[in-house]
């Protein structure tokens, strides 16, 4: 592959001019051992720049692209000739028009012609500077200069006929114009050269006949091919081109249309029959090409075997998928072969890559051949691919261009449109059968001539066992529709007769196993010429639907899991009951309740396990419930209780107290023993409320107050809570604004060796001095926190204001207190908390082991799993974990030796009154021996006497904390108790050392 591959730019593919060029290039590449690649432009289609990539000198033709592929062209380094353009090419090989005209004027001026006219387009780098030329050499006045691409020759020659006294003679542009010309003169008696005589460029074919007999200038286009390489030869041995253009030979040749007397055997007469037998083959090929594409499939016009009707053996097609080209290398064979047509698909690729150089140098695609031309394959104004044929034998040099080649393309192209949309036409009416297959259960049809009603599909199995089909006359359908519903369809047949429209009706027919179902007919009814009514819908069978529209109706007013009263039930009872109590000046009680941490359950068991547990609930409820009340489910686990005619607000109450009595008792399913609780709020009409939706209100208020102040309690609607919950509010509100207002402040309570008395570490603890509401106890705000989410910030701030404090006041004199943060439930479930937590630890730069963490028993037993994962990671971290308020919750030891924790914290309310209760002194010793077995440290907190630490340290519990040792203190003041203690505990040391020398 030692060859290079020389590009050729032209608009068209055959013809004298064309022609030649092509197959002059062929010849003179073809000696050198190089490669032409011949690019179709095609006008206003010629989007892509095709073989960019490959070609490595490239040659316009005249006009066949505009200025910015040229320059596209010169981007890329690569070199380009023009041929007869006005384009800013890098050399240019040219016709000598200045000499050619002058020559001929000269010869005209000869036969003593001195009036001369001329008829010529001017689009073109060759027609302009002809006429410039020609105006150079004569006086001819403008009004005999006509633009032969703006009129016509017919009224050119008009013009002349009654101007021709005044004109000797003609000088036309190209041959093909003096030819026509000359045909035209014959219309008008005007003979050439006996009236006019004419002389005209480029001795075509047409020229050299005995009809025209046209005395022309003879330009050697042959000689393109080989003025093309001998420029590009200079330029490889130069780096250059030649500094002068170079033009291509021309001689004039005298015949009888400018007055001279030719001999035929100075010339040479083409034979007109040659010409004549290659148009018939043209037309011949067009015809079949045109019967055959129009009915060939989309895999018979891929095999390209089509072609046999063409010279056209070898080639390439190209189809664009998604900006790349699809590409096929194929060869085709005679049409009196048996072989098939052979097909090797090759790799995607751009226009730009295509064709590659190992293509148009592999002799198994190229045959004998070096060269391929490429032109677009264009439906409707879009360029959907690329042909490359191999060789030139269907170009022809000799007659004016006729573009059989983009012929082929366009056959092809609309061919392929063609059978595209068949195929897209049939895929797309497959499946409208497919989806009315699955959307409708059978279609219809309907003829008043000949009363026939026609049905198609799976429905008519129903009536006829295994059809498909069926036909039915009016009297045998209305005979499957039920008695209920025939006059429902006679009447609607009427009026869709006396007003044709689109209709729907609903019917239940009973089939041939006597069994009811319902059809819906949709379609539409209309008159046709003969004035006959007809008609075409579709079938459904909806019976299962109107089953499924019954059970929903069922279900619209119950719960479907417990079987209760739902909210759209409740909602309309109690509209209902308190209508009939307001007449009657009756009382109605309203109970709301929920199950007090259900989602733990939910989450840790799975939501199995909380459906069992919601239907155990409601049938223990249910066996306490009077008989004048609604039971209802409202959603999740919140439930709600209607008592008509209520006797006393503490019938309520009592019925309460019962319901948690009986929800206190242990529920099981499987293995597995659930302890639960609730909070009860209740609301009653007339004494809190007017209206069903205050009293739903309000025993929600009720509610919550019960849920404050601990929970698995009934709390009954008052204006003190009501006031409350309103202060609940605006508590929040405040809590909201309390970081920004600098009104959140940490403190530090110690927490000693039961053995040294030291102070070893301290918990953080928050209070909020309230610019409104003064000192808040944290047994007011943090539940709020909780409750509104504001805890997750709150949190965050509290870690990172303990961090600063600790540098800020500890570190320097007692870098070895570890701090002790409180976390809460919602903290530890943010998706977003270790990352949160490690960042902090990072931009302050803090030893992980100075900081702990205390998360609850019950926070761990909200979701078992996900904790067990968050400490891990924690401790992972190097932090300390700690378990507070041990012994409150429903964690065992066992349990506890799953989770990574190091320590435990005995609860204040398991200590308060240990001292006078022997039994718990032995549950927690158990608690204390046993957490030491697991490696674990005891904390007590909650210490107030000296018999509390006492019987602590007596117990073996490793660490203490409480207000017998101090209270929680701000930062400040912890370091002055800090320094106390170091202060008094030397002083103690030393006291003791001097007793004992």
């Amino acid at each position: 592959m030692n060859g290079q591959v020389i590009g050729l730019l032209t608009f068209a593919l055959d013809g004298y001019y064309y022609g030649k060029v092509i197959k002059s290039l062929e010849r003179e590449t073809k000696k050198r051992g190089d490669r032409l690649v011949v690019v179709g432009t095609n006008g206003d289609h010629f989007a892509n720049i095709v073989a960019l990539d490959v070609v490595d000198v490239w040659v316009l033709a005249m006009h066949a692209v505009d200025a910015s592929i040229v320059n596209e062209i010169k981007l890329r380094n690569k070199p380009i000739i023009g041929l007869n353009t006005w384009l800013d090419c890098d050399f240019q090989i040219s016709i000598n028009n200045d000499l050619i005209m002058r020559t001929i004027i000269n010869h005209l001026n000869s036969h003593h012609y001195t009036n001369i006219g001329y008829i010529g387009g001017q689009l073109y780098r060759d027609g302009f500077e002809r006429l410039q030329a020609f105006k150079q050499y004569t006086k001819t006045a403008d009004r005999f200069i006509f633009d032969s691409k703006e009129d016509n020759l017919a009224d050119i020659a008009t013009i002349i006929a009654s101007n021709h006294k005044h004109l000797d003679a003609i000088v036309c542009a190209t041959d093909f114009i003096a030819a026509g010309v000359i045909n035209h003169f014959k219309k008008h008696q005007i003979r050439v050269p006996e009236d006019i005589a004419l002389m005209s460029i480029d001795d075509i074919a047409a020229a050299q006949s005995n009809q025209h007999s046209l005395s022309t200038m003879h330009i050697r286009f042959n000689q393109m091919g080989l003025k093309i390489m001998e420029s590009i030869d200079y330029y490889h041995t130069h780096q250059r081109f030649p500094d002068k253009p170079v033009y291509l030979e021309s001689y004039p040749i005298f015949r009888k249309s400018c007055g001279c007397d030719w001999h035929h055997e100075h010339v040479g007469l083409k034979n007109p029959i040659e010409t004549i037998d290659y148009l018939t083959m043209m037309i011949d090929r067009n015809f079949n090409l045109g019967q055959l594409l129009q009915f060939s499939n989309t895999d018979a016009l891929l095999s390209m075997q089509w072609l046999s009707h063409t010279p056209i053996r070898r080639g390439f097609l190209g189809l664009y998928e998604q900006d790349k080209l699809k590409l096929d290398a194929f060869r085709c064979f005679d049409l009196e072969s048996d072989l098939l047509p052979k097909h090797q698909s090759l790799p995607s690729t751009d226009a730009r890559s295509f064709p590659s150089k190992e293509l148009l140098f592999d002799a198994q695609y190229m045959g004998e051949s070096n060269t391929l031309v490429i032109i677009p394959i264009v439906q409707e104004h879009h360029t959907i691919g690329l042909f490359g044929f191999v060789g030139t034998d269907h170009i022809s040099a000799e007659l004016m261009p006729m573009h059989t080649t983009y012929q082929l393309a366009s056959f092809f192209a609309a061919g392929y449109t063609r059978a595209k949309l068949e195929e897209q036409s049939k895929h797309y009416n497959e499946q409208l059968e497919l989806i009315s297959d699955i959307i409708y259960d059978g279609v219809w049809e309907y003829h008043e001539f000949g009363d026939a009603i026609t049905c198609r599909g799976g429905i008519v199995e129903h009536f006829i066992p295994h059809a498909t089909t069926a036909q039915f006359s009016s009297d045998q359908f209305i005979r499957f529709i039920q008695p209920q519903d025939r006059l429902t369809f006679l009447h609607a047949l009427k009026m869709i007769q006396q007003k044709t429209k689109r209709f729907h009706i609903e019917l239940q027919l009973t089939t041939r196993k006597r069994q009811p179902i319902w059809i819906e007919l949709t379609g539409e009814m209309s008159y046709d010429r003969s004035k006959q009514l007809v008609g075409m819908g579709s079938i459904r069978d909806v019976t299962a639907q109107k089953r499924a529209n019954q059970r929903i109706n069922e279900l619209a007013y119950h719960d479907y899991l417990t079987g209760l009263s739902n909210r759209v039930s409740f909602e309309r009872h109690l509209d209902e009951t308190l209508a009939i109590h307001q007449s009657d000046t009756l009382a109605l009680g309203l109970l709301l309740f929920d199950l007090d941490r259900f989602k733990n359950i939910n989450d840790s068991y799975g939501h199995h396990v909380g459906d069992h547990l919601l239907r155990a609930v409601t049938k223990r409820i249910k066996q306490i419930l009077p008989e004048n009340s609604l039971f209802a489910r409202l959603g999740g686990d919140e439930f709600v209780i209607v008592l008509s005619n209520l006797p006393s607000i503490d019938f309520a109450y009592q019925l309460g107290t019962k319901i948690i009595a009986k929800i206190n008792q242990p529920f099981y399913h499987e293995d597995k023993q659930l302890l639960i609780s609730t909070s009860i709020g209740i609301s009653v009409y007339p004494e809190h409320c007017q209206t069903s939706e205050m009293l739903l209100q309000t025993a929600d208020i009720a509610m919550y107050s019960a849920k404050r102040e601990g929970r698995n309690r009934v709390h009954v609607f008052s204006t003190e809570i009501q006031a409350e919950n309103a202060t609940q509010i605006e508590l929040e509100n405040h809590l909201r604004q309390a970081i920004k207002y600098d009104e959140l402040e940490v403190y530090f309570q110690p927490i000693y060796d039961v053995k040294t008395e030291k102070i070893i570490s301290a918990e953080a603890l928050l209070r909020w001095h309230s610019n409104k509401f003064g000192n808040v106890s944290p047994a007011v705000f943090i539940p709020i926190a909780e409750e509104s989410g504001l805890i997750v910030e709150i949190g965050e701030w509290v870690i990172k204001e303990s961090i600063r404090l600790k540098q800020q006041f500890f570190d320097l004199h007692h870098p070895d207190l570890k701090i002790f943060i409180n976390l809460s439930s919602r903290q530890i479930n943010h998706p977003q908390f270790i990352d949160h937590l490690t960042l902090i630890l990072q931009e302050h730069k803090v030893n992980p082991y100075d900081y702990g963490f205390e998360v609850t028993e019950t926070m761990m037993f909200d979701n078992i799993h996900y904790g067990k994962k968050i400490l891990q990671t924690m401790k992972d971290l190097g932090l300390t974990l700690s378990m507070d308020d041990f012994g409150t919750g429903y964690s065992s030891l066992s349990t506890l030796e799953e989770l990574p924790v190091q320590k435990i914290k005995i609860d204040k309310s398991f200590i308060d009154d240990i001292d006078q209760k022997p039994s718990k002194q032995t549950i927690l010793k158990a608690i204390i021996d046993m957490a030491h077995a697991l490696d674990l440290k005891v904390v007590a907190e909650g210490i107030e006497t000296r018999e509390q630490k006492n019987l602590m340290q007596a117990l073996n519990v490793d660490l203490i904390q409480g207000y017998y040792y101090a209270k929680p203190l701000p930062a400040t003041d912890f370091l002055l108790h800090l320094e106390e203690k170091m202060e008094l505990k030397e002083k103690m040391e030393l006291k003791e050392k001097m007793a004992f020398e």
